[in-house]
């Protein structure tokens, strides 16, 4: 194991060269459909994007949404 294994742990932390800050680009909001569904968890929702296909996906409990962000 070497120092560069987990690099952002422990006291004297290293700092990761050239790592580009996360910016707000655009806000694109949620379909209807999915801010409706969100009344109905119970326990966990997760999101992320899959930019290569324009695709983002939410899952709502068991549920998984997916859908084309760039026109909803």
């Amino acid at each position: 194991m070497v120092d560069m294994d987990y690099p952002l742990q422990g006291p004297g932390l290293v700092a990761l060269p050239n790592l580009p800050e996360i910016s707000n680009i655009r806000r694109v909001p949620l379909p209807p459909e999915l801010v409706e569904q969100f009344s109905h968890m119970q326990c966990n929702c997760m999101m992320g994007v899959f930019p290569e296909v324009g695709k983002a996906w939410l899952t709502i409990d068991s549920d998984i949404f997916m859908w084309n962000y760039e026109d909803g």
